[in-house]
């Protein structure tokens, strides 16, 4: 991948070919951003003020449940192909690219300001990852083209939330024709399990 290390925190065992070595490092370099967003997600529901606090802190909730349903797809993607994981919280410290989010209490609007900021950048990492997957492998490709589709989703979401609206200059209109073309790119149904 272009510029970017294998973590240094997975080690990949295997006796296979070079090809599922080649699909592990972006399914590894996708977990460990997953398992970052989840534990910063996390940590701002619980610090989080404000008037939207109590609809931004259910939207985290559900962004958590959904970052974990990824880690296990991740996960078990890893195992097909004969990697083994270490998702500790020492060697994901080590391993992570995400910056940290602010300590102390933190207002709805930052928050929200926050994961969109780094749901934006983990969609260009992950589309950078897709494309250096190609054609080799479609399933570990399909997984992360559905994990980018997700984030997108999320961030549609977060932006719909009223306190990032009073403050935000893209119209409602926009973020709605967005969710739609998402919708048609990867499916209906997805509103339901993401909505926050």
């Amino acid at each position: 991948m272009t510029g970017e290390a294998i973590p240094v925190y997975l080690k990949l065992v295997t006796d296979q070919t070079e090809e599922p070595a080649a699909s592990v490092t972006p399914l590894e370099a996708t977990l460990v951003d997953l398992l970052d967003l989840s534990i910063q997600a996390e940590q701002a529901h619980w610090a989080l003020t404000g008037p939207g606090a109590r609809g931004i802190h259910l939207c985290l909730n559900q962004l958590v449940d959904q970052y974990r349903d990824w880690h296990e797809e991740v996960v078990a993607r890893l195992g097909d192909l004969g990697a083994s994981t270490n998702g500790r919280i020492a060697a994901l410290a080590a391993a992570t690219r995400l910056e940290l989010l602010p300590e102390g209490r933190l207002s709805d609007r930052a928050v929200v300001a926050f994961f969109l900021e780094r749901i934006d950048r983990l969609v260009a990492r992950v589309r950078a990852r897709v494309a250096v997957l190609g054609d080799r492998d479609p399933v570990s490709h399909g997984l992360l083209v559905a994990i980018d589709a997700w984030l997108e989703m999320q961030a549609v979401f977060l932006r719909a939330q009223p306190s990032y609206r009073r403050h935000a200059t893209a119209s409602a209109k926009s973020a709605l024709v967005r969710l739609a073309a998402i919708d048609a790119e990867v499916g209906s149904g997805l509103r339901d399990r993401t909505a926050c």
